[in-house]
């Protein structure tokens, strides 16, 4: 074999091996961790939502509800950690319109079950790991919505509307926090997060931003 032949050879091989050495090196890492969230969130919406002929402007509008959820985190070298998580809220936004003698007064329940794939950069040495980082997945929205409208005049009349609908739509997140190690095994943490999904419900583009805080408790295995 010729010597250019030789070090081409050894060059590719060199190619081939360096990457995956790289890769295996930062699977070797860490930990598997399995984590759950509790905690409140507010909603707000952008758009108009129309129900039973009556336009609600969801601009400025927002209300508060729980979230909750589960994560499955990898951890790896150079601070580099990706998860799969679950995540539920559910949320109600209430609005009132007036046009002469009539009032409407509407309110809006939302409920969202999100599957995600995370990147964060996460301190995975010492006992304290703050993180940021995003993620991207999709999100399964109900929307319930209640219109009670009120005639004063020529008589006074009382009608209720309900209107429901469910859709699923891409979800954007960021999310920053920490966690703190109880031991080698178990450990508790604080996450705020911010969601946005645009999403069509009711025939009417919505665009929908969640910000939360939990308490999350995991363990490492």
């Amino acid at each position: 074999m010729s010597k250019a032949k030789y070090i081409c050879q050894l060059y590719g091989l060199i190619v081939l091996i360096l990457p995956l050495n790289i890769v295996c090196s930062a699977a070797n890492a860490e930990d598997m961790r399995l984590e759950g969230l509790l905690g409140w969130g507010h909603l707000d919406a952008k758009g108009s939502l129309t129900a039973d002929n009556v336009q609600y402007d969801l601009d400025g509008l927002g209300g508060g509800g729980v979230t909750a959820g589960a994560a499955l985190w990898k951890d790896f070298n150079y601070n580099l950690s990706l998860g799969i998580e679950y995540n539920y809220s559910i949320n109600s936004i209430t609005g009132s319109t007036q046009n002469g003698t009539t009032t409407s007064n509407g309110q809006i329940d939302l409920s969202k079950n999100s599957l995600l794939f995370n990147a964060l950069w996460r301190r995975n040495s010492s006992d304290v790991h703050p993180f940021i980082g995003g993620g991207i997945g999709l999100s399964r929205i109900n929307l319930e919505t209640e219109n009670t409208k009120t005639e004063t005049l020529p008589t006074n009349s009382t009608t209720t509307v309900k209107f429901s609908d469910t859709q699923t739509a891409p979800v954007f997140q960021g999310l920053a926090g920490f966690d703190y190690d109880i031991d080698d095994q178990f450990y508790w943490g604080i996450v705020a997060r911010y969601e946005y999904v645009p999403v069509e419900l009711i025939d009417t583009d919505l665009r929908l931003r969640n910000m939360s805080i939990s308490a999350k408790v995991g363990m490492k295995f």
